[in-house]
């Protein structure tokens, strides 16, 4: 099968006036916004906002509280897009060690037996301004029979939807206690994630708590550790941008519950402010800040964050036109927050716009098509030397990885 190109040309033509409309419409809607931001002389007054109002967090997935009264951050590089990759940045790192650290996985499956789980850690260490120099890609099995353990150890009732998570923060962390353990100082180290784990907001009960249980666990470990975890990604967030206008332009409002309700019975859902207004974080901050400046540090809340107590703080980091970083780490990590973005920024700009060391870290810890098929071809010919036995696989996934032609 191949893409019907002719058909796709059309379709986007037909929703391109759609498509372009978010553009404009938040061109407008951003200087309302802007102007009602900059004539607040403090950003006290969104925090009490928000905590004061419950209902909030049934009209936002995701809010933030400001943390700093400030607006926005130069981080103290000395350094323009022009010069990335030069030893002006190499100068602005040096004395800092810094690791990247990503996961790659072979999961388990449906469509085999036996089923198991392989994460791939891949790893790439820098002591700027020494000749320590550390890489390594590091894999770690789980049979079923793994899982199923550790779910009754943990009173889940669930054994595999959750696992990969828990077991890639456990993987990494055993990786990071010994790659750490070569730099003789305070380690920064950038995961390709989020910290906040919004995105298990859609899970179950147990899934939720499985997984914040090992990420708690590994952030006290590195905290032990001198280890600065820090989470660099991007994001479709518009936490911050729905705190400033709740904050700030609603601030008269009693609560979003009752306003929503008045709209909707007027038929005026989509004249709201927070309709009207609300735009991506990362669109925000790109025309807010320029290159090499952050947002004001924010601490973020989401079903996550607040059901199981997890003090995430971050902000937002230009890098680039267009290219904007969400920066997240735990709470006690603030004391390093001017490292922190010296670190993401110069990693930035040594990577060309994204971290260096976690684009190292990603070719260290892939899994290629090819590698993959290894994997269980090596599975099922341990199983046939010594049980007479073959890995099992679906005639569907077997249709997949041969094509049907």
């Amino acid at each position: 099968m191949v893409l019907n190109v002719v058909v796709v040309q059309e379709r986007v033509s037909k929703k391109l006036d759609e498509l372009v409309g978010d553009v404009k419409e938040t061109g407008k809607m951003f200087d309302v916004l802007l102007n009602e931001f900059n004539s607040t002389d403090s950003l006290e007054e969104v925090n009490s906002v928000i905590l004061s109002d419950s209902t909030v967090f049934g009209r936002f997935p995701e809010v933030v509280l400001v943390r700093e009264n400030v607006k926005k951050v130069k981080v103290p590089i000395d350094v323009s897009p022009s010069l990335y990759g030069t030893d002006t940045v190499l100068d602005a790192l040096k004395g800092f060690s810094v690791v990247g650290v990503d996961t790659s996985e072979i999961l388990p499956s449906a469509h085999m037996f036996p089923s198991f789980l392989l994460v791939n850690v891949g790893v790439q260490g820098i002591r700027y301004g020494s000749s320590l120099h550390v890489e390594d890609s590091v894999p770690f099995i789980y049979t079923s029979a793994d899982l199923k353990r550790e779910a009754r150890k943990g009173g889940y009732r669930i054994t595999s939807t959750w696992s990969v998570e828990s077991k890639r923060w456990k993987c990494q962390f055993n990786i990071l206690r010994d790659i750490c353990s070569k730099f003789s100082d305070l380690v920064f180290v950038l995961f390709d994630e989020s910290f906040s784990l919004g995105y298990l907001g859609a899970r179950s009960v147990d899934e939720r708590k499985a997984v914040v249980e090992s990420f708690v666990e590994v952030m006290k470990c590195f905290r032990d550790l001198r280890v600065v975890p820090i989470g660099v990604f991007y994001t479709r967030s518009s936490a911050l941008c729905a705190s400033l206008i709740r904050g700030l332009f609603c601030k008269d409002k009693s609560c979003c519950k009752d306003c929503v309700a008045e709209a909707r019975s007027k038929g005026e859902l989509d004249k709201l402010p927070c309709e009207e207004m609300l735009m991506k974080d990362s669109t925000l901050i790109d025309r807010f800040v320029d290159f090499g400046w952050r947002s004001m540090v924010f601490q973020v809340l989401n079903r996550v964050t607040r059901e199981h107590d997890l003090e995430i703080y971050g902000f937002y980091l230009k890098v680039g036109g267009g290219n904007v970083l969400r920066v997240e780490f735990p709470s006690w990590a603030l004391r390093w927050v001017e490292q922190i973005g010296i670190v993401v920024l110069g990693q930035a700009c040594l990577g060309g716009g994204y971290p260096y060391v976690l684009e190292r870290a990603h070719e260290q810890a892939y899994i290629s098509y090819s590698e993959r098929n290894w994997v269980y071809e090596y599975v099922s010919k341990l199983l046939r030397e010594k049980y007479g036995l073959d890995l099992k696989i679906s005639r569907k996934e077997l249709r997949k990885r041969r094509g049907i032609v």
